[in-house]
């Protein structure tokens, strides 16, 4: 007598309620955090900058009863902007849709893939614009011996024992407010340096 084997009373199909891939969480995405889109109905066009240097002078002046107030101004400078546009699709076949099995949807899928190649492209176009010498007014260099922020625009590399990182961030800070009147209170650090 033959009896059935698991393999004769079950075919083999695709689970419904799971499936693996690998993608980046949205949230681990930070360049919209740290330069936030700015919309424009148009490809190029002029922005204003009120001069910095207008700023930080200081313009009062002492004034005598019925002298009028002395008086000042500020610099504005037009700038110009140019928006590339960007693009990525991916094709489904109307006939792969209609024909896919549950769990798969192709639509859903292949949102979430264009999603990630944009928020890629866009942490790596953020990277090449800000990060890396000469992108900013003070760039400071890590080395094995001794911080000297202010003066030589060196620190101790925070991966040497006794490196002071703490103190290191309160210079910079020090640092970018003289040169911006703001006190920074966000730090965008890689996970190796956390």
């Amino acid at each position: 007598m033959t009896l059935p084997t698991p393999s004769d009373v079950h075919v083999n199909r695709p689970l419904t309620n799971m499936s693996v891939a690998f993608m980046q969480a949205l949230s681990k995405f930070q360049a919209d955090n740290m330069a936030p889109v700015m919309p424009s109905d148009k490809k190029s066009d002029i922005y204003f900058e009120l001069e910095k240097a207008y700023w930080f002078q200081d313009h009062m002046k002492r004034r005598g009863v019925g002298a009028p107030a002395a008086r000042a101004g500020y610099g504005l400078t037009q700038k110009s902007f140019l928006c590339d546009l960007w693009a990525l699709g991916k094709q489904i076949d109307d006939q792969v849709r209609a024909n896919e099995d549950s769990p798969l949807n192709s639509d859903r899928t292949a949102m979430k893939f264009v999603t990630m190649a944009e928020r890629l492209n866009r942490e790596k176009s953020f990277k090449t614009a800000f990060w890396g010498t000469s992108k900013w007014t003070t760039d400071i260099t890590g080395n094995t011996s001794t911080s000297a922020i202010v003066a030589s625009s060196t620190l101790k590399q925070w991966n040497e024992a006794t490196s002071t990182p703490i103190d290191d961030v309160a210079v910079m800070m020090t640092i970018m407010e003289k040169l911006t009147g703001f006190t920074p209170n966000k730090m965008a650090i890689g996970a190796e340096v956390w």
